[in-house]
């Protein structure tokens, strides 16, 4: 079964609106300035994704189907866990932010990894 194939117009459009709203809501979301600015890097991270996915041949519009599905699946995965990982920040950064001792909750642990990997390839799909 072949979806409805979208135009790299379309898609550029599409990933301009999906940019606009991760950075509004998502960064939003998070409670402290350095998780602020680490999670407004995922839009960097899809265009260099983006970039390498060109180099290596892949059509444009799959490649930008790809980085939106990323860049919602990240909230998607957040919704109703964002406040017991805002909690868990907060504490974190209170105990001197050392490496590797900041632990998601264990559902949000689950989602990211069902629900990110499943928007990718749906942008895939759909590119």
């Amino acid at each position: 079964m072949n979806p409805l194939s979208l135009s790299a117009g379309v898609w550029w459009a599409i990933a301009a609106v999906t940019v606009a709203f991760y950075l509004t809501v998502v960064v939003r979301w998070m409670p402290t300035p350095a998780t602020r600015t680490q999670i407004s890097m995922a839009p960097v991270l899809g265009a260099f994704f983006l970039l390498v996915c060109l180099a290596k041949g892949m059509p444009l519009s799959e490649g930008l189907g790809m980085v939106v599905g990323g860049l919602l699946g990240i909230p998607l995965s957040l919704v109703g866990q964002r406040r017991e990982l805002a909690k868990r920040i907060l504490e974190w950064e209170a105990n001197g932010s050392r490496r590797g001792e900041l632990h998601a909750p264990t559902m949000l642990s689950v989602r990211l990894i069902v629900t990110l990997p499943a928007m990718v390839f749906l942008g895939l799909w759909l590119g």
